[in-house]
């Protein structure tokens, strides 16, 4: 996934905890945020499965959309829904 000069990471609930403190109990089990992140990836079934195997919670294993266009969903430790997409052509 090309994100440019920004760098962007999974990381498990315990990473947090340890770098900012402890959270109140179920801090990352809530409903998804309302809004979702998209990375253009060129394989999108290796992105998603390093995605969950970095913690990533997969939502949906891509698939293609009628239009042509490869998706991929997954929800990060809080709960914001990612999309891994091929490109729009």
């Amino acid at each position: 996934m090309d994100t440019g000069t920004t760098t962007l990471a999974f990381v498990q609930d315990t990473f947090v905890k340890e770098s900012v403190g402890e959270f109140e109990k179920n801090q990352f089990h809530r409903p998804p945020a309302g809004f979702e992140i998209a990375f253009v990836s060129d394989d999108i079934a290796a992105s998603f499965n390093h995605a969950v195997a970095v913690g990533a919670h997969p939502v949906q294993k891509p698939i293609q959309k009628p239009w042509g266009q490869w998706v991929a969903y997954l929800l990060d430790c809080n709960n914001v829904i990612v999309e891994i997409c091929s490109a729009l052509q």
